[in-house]
């Protein structure tokens, strides 16, 4: 009765899981934009951007003209679709050539309007136009130096409701049906931050929707040729499904999006459930084989009890250090880390409960079909000719015959490897991090970069009292900082408020000065301009000083650069402003976020390395004892040390991918390591001589250890075929450290125990 109470409720379970998971699956969404927590002081800093300027949420629409922009075709080409993007949903204001901002003086009058309003009334020919935009400050920012390249600044409306994600796939979904209605022949591409993170969340999705069913498909067939049993393939194919869906119904009940970073945790779950499973099902039918009254109904109950016995202690042991390795995460002040390590840590959890209870309901309720399927009577010593490799023989004469070589190459190579960190560096421009060089999206930032003022910016503000930058002393130091600034070869523009000041000072023409030399000019030209201003924050002023001038921005263009000069030039303009008498300086934006983000990586790295490796061995050493314990940590250690040295060796930066390839070693190798000392332990007790212990668990666990390691590479390995670079590398150093996993555990632990696990006499 009880065996049937469990095979219901577990089945009862699967099913409600399956149900929710499909339920909930609808209010999964994608999100790449937010990176830093809002109690963050540099997320403070970007959020003080935006409230009191303007968010960088934009969607950049480039033209590639066969002729000049300055054709009556393109004007008119150009005029329509701002009529069209105007009406779109959620977008705040346009900018383009002819959206840009003049003041000029049209017979005894000044006024301040846009091009196309200037171009409507007449107050504009198209020749003055084109002579007035190229002696701007736009010109080179929205129209290149050879005329030939022109470009649309949507800004999308950015608000803290966690529905940005939704705003900019309606603006790009709706600029690009008028895009195909009005310009269909027309050469444009898109670019800006925010269709980057629309893109990342785009190619998200598109990773997780067909990498999935791949793997899902990809590992039911290598289970079905390995197991040569369906009904095997089916218990483990039924515990992934099951596990895969608990994934969408934590996701939707902690309000967590799907993210470049957190995308492999349904790969993550599928192999854990896959390589559970798989010590499961190879525990029931090697003490089904070896038990000689299969037939009795009472033995086929005491064998399912005693597989549950025998697994679930090394399965909770294997899912808690995972789960901790991974929970590790939720220490990083990276927001989607963040996120990742308590998802991970609650999905890894739940998922042992699903798999032991889904696994062992659907052996219980197959067992006699299972059992028919499996040669009676088999006696150890067949067992071992007739259920192993015969890999697993060789490795353990090698190990036998070797044990010194094994260890000590091992511990050299993992020496050698590892000194490669002293050289490590890391990467945090998210199109570097993400795409491909042979991308289109990485094409077309660079050529914006190199035919306009780059992609890449960094603001700085700088705070004091109420009317302080209406003080012409301050309006001059603004030119001195500014001037000091932009020597540096990587800024290739700069925006102040100098720029609008210096656009009406031209038509006042005062003294022939390029900008205003007194309190009193600098005040009635300010006054002039305010009188443009609004609540929107789109005039000519609100970009550069808040309502009451107590706010100055400077805006600081590069092109798309690496961490690297990032890290250099926040390094140099904070040298620069050192002199500043301001109350407050606050350097943020773009590069400063990538900059912020160059040192938690390192740091989330090495605290989680830190933090897992030491909460690892204290539970090795409460399950097997302080000498068994610590040498169990050495075939984690290593294969550790040899994926990252090499990383570092290859010259290959850290980034977010980097990060979890450490998790991920360490998570595989003391799975593998927990079951070969479990076994090593009942087995030294069983029967009380070291070199038999080694050899009957190298045996027992070489087929499901080769099994779950060939699964894990199809697992991860199905990243390499990924469009994104971040993923190929996880995939590639997780294959290549899957590798090393099975060889330390099946080699260097083995090596080591000869060796180090003295007998009792």
């Amino acid at each position: 009765m009880k065996k049937k109470l469990l095979l219901r409720l577990s089945l009862l379970i699967s099913i409600l899981i399956i149900i929710g998971g499909l339920i909930s699956s609808p209010y999964l969404y994608f999100d790449n934009e937010r990176w830093l927590p809002h109690d963050n002081i540099n997320q403070q800093h970007l959020d003080l951007l935006k409230s009191e300027f303007e968010s960088n949420n934009d969607l950049i629409i480039g033209f590639r003209l066969k002729d000049s922009f300055f054709k009556p075709n393109t004007i008119r080409l150009f005029k329509e679709l701002a009529t069209s993007f105007e009406k779109i949903d959620h977008i705040n204001h346009i900018r383009s050539p002819l959206e840009a901002t003049v003041v000029h003086s049209y017979g005894d009058s000044l006024y301040t309007e846009t091009y196309q309003q200037a171009l409507d009334e007449k107050r504009f020919t198209l020749n003055q136009f084109k002579q007035n935009l190229i002696s701007s400050d736009y010109y080179g920012q929205y129209i290149s130096k050879d005329y030939k390249t022109a470009i649309f600044i949507l800004k999308i409306n950015d608000k803290s409701d966690g529905l940005n994600h939704f705003r900019k796939k309606q603006v790009v979904n709706a600029v690009t049906a008028i895009l195909s209605k009005k310009a269909p022949q027309r050469d444009y591409f898109f670019v800006g931050n925010g269709y980057l993170t629309y893109h990342m969340d785009s190619s998200t999705r598109k990773n997780i929707f067909y990498l999935v069913p791949i793997v899902f498909v990809m590992v039911l067939l290598t289970l079905r040729i390995s197991l040569q049993s369906w009904l095997k393939t089916c218990i483990i194919g039924l515990a992934m499904t099951v596990s895969l869906l608990q994934v969408v119904i934590w996701l939707t009940a902690l309000s967590f999006p799907l993210t470049i970073i957190n995308v492999s945790i349904p790969i993550l779950i599928l192999v854990i459930a896959i390589a559970d499973s798989i010590h499961i099902l190879n525990r029931w039918e090697h003490l089904y084989r070896s038990n000689p009254n299969k037939k009795n109904p009472n033995t086929m109950n005491t064998i399912l009890l005693e597989t549950f016995k025998q697994t679930w202690l090394p399965c909770l042991i294997t899912t808690l250090t995972t789960s901790i390795g991974f929970g590790c995460f939720v220490l990083s002040n990276i927001l989607p880390l963040h996120q990742f390590g308590i998802a991970s840590f609650l999905i890894i959890l739940s998922a042992y409960v699903i798999i032991m209870g889904t696994t062992i309901g659907l052996i219980g309720l197959f067992e006699k079909s299972l059992g028919n399927s499996i040669i009676q009577n088999t006696t150890l010593k067949q067992l071992n000719k007739t259920n192993t490799f015969w890999l697993g023989t060789q490795l353990y004469q090698w190990v036998k015959q070797y044990p010194k070589k094994i260890l000590y190459s091992s511990l050299l190579m993992g020496l050698i490897l590892g000194l490669g960190l002293l050289m490590s560096f890391t990467q945090t421009n998210f199109i570097d991090v993400f795409y491909k060089k042979s991308s289109k999206i990485q094409q077309d930032f660079a050529y914006v970069d190199n035919q306009l003022s780059g992609t890449g910016s960094i603001d700085i503000l700088l705070t004091n009292q109420p009317e302080t930058y209406k003080q012409i002393d301050k309006f001059e130091e603004t030119q001195h900082v500014i001037a000091k600034i932009t020597q540096h070869p990587k800024i290739l523009n700069s925006q102040t408020y100098l720029n609008p000041v210096s656009m009406i000072h031209r038509v006042f023409n005062i003294n022939n000065t390029k900008l205003p030399t007194s309190e009193e000019e600098l005040a009635q030209e300010l006054m002039f301009l305010e009188f443009s201003r609004s609540d929107q924050k789109n005039d000519v002023l609100s970009n550069y000083v808040n309502f009451d001038y107590s706010m100055n921005r400077f805006r600081i263009q590069t092109k798309n650069i690496s961490s690297q000069y990032i890290n250099e030039l926040i390094r140099y303009i904070n040298n620069q402003l050192k002199d500043l008498s301001e109350s407050n300086i606050i350097i943020t934006g773009q590069h400063v976020l990538s900059h912020v983000l160059s040192h938690q990586v390192l740091q989330t790295q090495w605290i989680t390395i830190c933090a897992t490796f030491i909460i690892v061995w204290i539970l090795f050493i409460c399950l097997f004892g302080i000498r068994l314990g610590s040498i169990g940590m050495i075939p984690n250690i290593v294969p550790m040390l040899m994926t990252l040295g090499l990383i570092s060796w290859l010259q290959i930066p850290f980034d977010f991918a980097t990060v979890l390839i450490a998790s991920i070693a360490l998570g595989l190798c003391v799975d593998d390591s927990i079951h070969f000392l479990h076994y090593y332990h009942h087995n030294k007790k069983k029967y009380g001589n070291k070199e038999k212990a080694i050899k009957e668990t190298i045996l027992i666990l070489e087929k499901p250890l080769v099994m779950t390691s060939i699964l894990l590479t199809i697992g991860f390995g199905v990243f390499i075929f990924s469009d994104l670079v971040i993923l190929i590398k996880l995939g590639a150093f997780t294959l290549y450290a899957i590798t090393l996993a099975y060889l330390a555990d099946m080699l260097t632990l083995p090596a080591a125990l000869w060796l180090w696990d003295k007998e009792k006499k």
